[in-house]
């Protein structure tokens, strides 16, 4: 807030520069993560985390097949390059899901939407060194359209493991 007008100023936070890429070596550019490899800390070579526009790609080829076998109304899938949102303990997300407002709400109708968090991915990266980022991408895709079919069922059991997890984190 300001200390004069006591006006709100909402910022990101942690904000672009707290997130800036620290990678040894010469700076990405698309299309250069085909082939280009590291390894991690078990050994095991891994490719590069890719750019923003070549992750998106590869995002979109990984989830849209699976979307096309869900019935009903279509996901919308996103990957966001800004800043990810957090679970309720405060942690990154690697994704998400955000059903359709129910049937009668009065709010604006939109569509059940998955997102992933590309920020995220490089926090992990930067954090932990090279991983395996196709299998963990493929992992959170699925993993969020099974909340989408359990929203379809009426019940999603995740939703409530995942919020009880959080609980026990917090407490511990």
């Amino acid at each position: 807030f300001c200390p004069n007008c006591k006006a709100r100023n909402t910022i990101d936070a942690p904000a672009v520069r707290e997130l800036a890429p620290a990678f040894d070596g010469p700076e990405r550019t698309r299309g250069e993560s085909a082939g280009h490899a590291s390894s991690g800390a078990d050994g095991t070579t891994y490719t590069r985390l890719p750019p923003l526009e070549d992750f998106v790609e590869i995002a979109h080829e990984i989830a849209e097949p699976l979307i096309a076998e869900i019935p009903g109304e279509k996901v919308e899938f996103i990957v966001e390059s800004g800043t990810p949102a957090v679970d309720d303990g405060g942690e990154p997300l690697l994704g998400s899901y955000v059903p359709p407002p129910p049937p009668g709400a009065l709010v604006p109708t939109r569509p059940p939407t998955v997102t992933v968090y590309y920020r995220t991915f490089e926090k992990i990266e930067r954090e932990e060194g090279p991983f395996d980022w196709e299998a963990e991408l493929r992992e959170t895709i699925e993993h969020e359209l099974e909340h989408h079919i359990y929203h379809l069922r009426g019940d999603d059991p995740m939703d409530e493991e995942e919020h009880a997890e959080i609980d026990r984190e917090v407490v511990r």
